[in-house]
């Protein structure tokens, strides 16, 4: 430590440093609390594509009792016998299908 001008020794003429007493006369303040550095987020971006894949998936099962249902009347009727098939219609797929 530096004396000060004019003091007989390390403490001054008056005992204690400048420092000292203004150490002693005002309160010590406190620090807030240190908040630690927030965690880095996760973060996913998809792609137009992915995006439109995951509203189809999402959309995929809204039918799927009603196909079900559908699907199970139809085979009783394949069951029974009540089941006919229009070759008209038939015929129209196959052309249909092979002209596309």
């Amino acid at each position: 430590m530096i004396p000060s001008i004019g003091s007989s020794g390390p403490q001054g003429s008056r005992g204690a440093s400048a420092a000292d007493e203004t150490a002693k006369a005002a309160p010590a303040k406190k620090l807030p609390a240190r908040v630690p550095p927030a965690e880095p987020q996760d973060q996913v971006t998809l792609s137009p594509l992915a995006r439109d894949l995951q509203i189809l998936r999402a959309h995929a099962n809204d039918g799927a009792a009603e196909r079900a249902a559908k699907v199970s009347a139809l085979k009783e009727r394949v069951a029974r016998g009540d089941y006919r098939v229009s070759t008209d219609d038939l015929a129209a797929r196959i052309r249909d299908a092979w002209s596309a």
